[in-house]
């Protein structure tokens, strides 16, 4: 995910990768999951099983 190298360096106010605290970030904000089926479908991608539990 492109927002995954916004930054040259690890920020020390997120926890592993940028998306993680973007996605739960939507997440607390959207009512309907339909409005955020585009962005998770691009994300699937991207989940293995060491970021299954935040992807």
């Amino acid at each position: 995910m492109e927002a995954d190298h916004w930054f040259p360096d690890c920020l020390p106010q997120f926890e592993g990768w940028l998306r993680f605290t973007l996605l739960k970030t939507v997440l607390d904000r959207v009512d309907a999951f339909e409005d955020l089926a585009p962005a998770a479908t691009a994300l699937v991608p991207l989940a293995s099983d060491y970021t299954v539990d935040r992807d």
